[in-house]
């Protein structure tokens, strides 16, 4: 059984080799650590070593290095099929690793397309929350600030471009809406509503919106 598993593993990469390798979304960094946790316990329970796993699917060792150390830049769907195959993973839990290795595939998250003015290395994390709790004094949050707002604090010299103005306020609305709009949003902290609503002449739209 065990000989049919690395037959079948080693096939299947042979097969994907010529089909594009599917980057797992670097902006993801919940899903990347789920998939290398459990592909790392999946080959623990197999009981197999990382120099077996390399040999069986044809690979330099330090690939099995990077790939459990999450350091991987590129995964193919075809590999992590491979891999769940020969631990010998439910069905079910290979489908959902080889779905995350291809969601990428989709498109990029969204923030890759504001990386000039999106400087946030937590938005992978947030994107991800099932709760978020933000503290802001004088100000409201930035997720619960209409485009009005924004565009006020933009205008008040803090940035002095008008399109990078522009591109900043488009991505905080970019922001919200992936947050906020989507199928299971977090919750939010009541505390966040507690701002005062007179600072600009828009923050009492914001605060209706929010």
């Amino acid at each position: 059984m065990c000989g049919e598993k690395m037959s079948q593993a080693s096939s299947t990469e042979g097969e994907g080799k010529a089909e594009k390798e599917t980057a797992v979304a670097q902006g993801s960094p919940v899903r990347r650590h789920y998939l290398v946790s459990q592909l790392k316990r999946l080959r623990s329970q197999a009981k197999l070593s990382q120099e077996q796993v390399a040999k069986e699917m044809g690979w330099d060792i330090s690939k099995m290095y990077r790939i459990e150390n999450g350091r991987f830049v590129r995964l193919s769907t075809e590999a992590v099929a491979a891999l769940c195959r020969l631990y010998g993973a439910s069905e079910g839990l290979r489908e959902e690793l080889v779905e995350i290795a291809k969601a990428a595939r989709k498109q990029k998250p969204w923030w890759f397309q504001y990386e000039d003015v999106a400087g946030n290395a937590f938005y992978g994390l947030e994107n991800e929350a099932s709760k978020i709790h933000e503290y802001a004094v004088g100000l409201l949050p930035g997720l619960l600030q209409h485009p009005d707002y924004i565009a006020a604090m933009m205008s008040r010299g803090l940035v002095d471009d008008p399109q990078e103005r522009q591109r900043r306020t488009d991505a905080r609305i970019e922001r919200r809406i992936n947050v906020l709009d989507r199928e299971n949003p977090p919750t939010c902290g009541r505390s966040s509503m507690n701002q005062p609503c007179d600072a600009l002449s828009v923050d009492r739209e914001s605060c209706r919106h929010s």
